[in-house]
């Protein structure tokens, strides 16, 4: 009888309580993978945490002014050349935890990161492939939430976050570790 009870209350939760989400990140920080020397003299480097990211999800009001978001999506950087490119990619499957106070959000959780891939294909350059070993990492959020849902039918965000998280091979490990901007909307 409890159990039915049970998925009865979360059924509800479900039909009348989430939100989808959606974000997009601009990231940067964590260590150098490769650094590209172009004719002119200019350099570009690729680092573990830096460029965008996409995110889908769901935001589940718990209590008490607390959030539960969860979220997967796919995150890259890249360092392009006539030659060639540098990429690194991963899959973040994040579950956070945030107090909402009305026009402000605040919190954090884990971040799991699925797939890690480093390449480098560069004529003359590199010619390389580096797979990480999934890795769990911490999130620490804030946001601003502008509630435009009369408007528009849905509460835009713009925030910050940093991410802690370390990539390893059998023989190599690489600070992910960065900041992010992120720009969302719940709906």
């Amino acid at each position: 009888m409890l159990k039915k009870v049970a998925v009865v209350a979360l059924s509800t939760t479900l039909m009348f309580g989430v939100d989808f989400t959606f974000k997009t990140l601009l990231n940067g920080g964590g260590d150098k993978l490769a650094s590209f020397v172009f004719t002119d003299g200019s350099t570009r480097d690729l680092y573990a945490h830096q460029g965008g990211e996409l995110a889908v999800g769901v935001n589940i009001p718990l209590f008490a002014g607390f959030d539960w978001e969860n979220s997967i999506g796919m995150a890259f950087g890249a360092v392009e050349a006539s030659n060639g490119e540098a990429l690194f990619s991963r899959v973040p499957v994040e579950s956070l935890l945030q107090l909402n106070m009305g026009f402000l959000r605040v919190g954090g959780g884990v971040s799991y990161h699925i797939s890690p891939r480093y390449s480098c294909e560069a004529t003359n350059v590199c010619s390389q492939v580096a797979v990480f070993n999934d890795a769990l990492g911490y999130v620490a959020e804030t946001a601003i939430i502008f509630d435009r849902r009369k408007e528009i039918g849905a509460a835009l965000t713009v925030g910050a976050r940093y991410t802690w998280i370390e990539y390893s091979t059998s023989s190599v490990k690489v600070d992910g570790s960065g900041w992010g901007v992120l720009f969302g909307s719940f709906f």
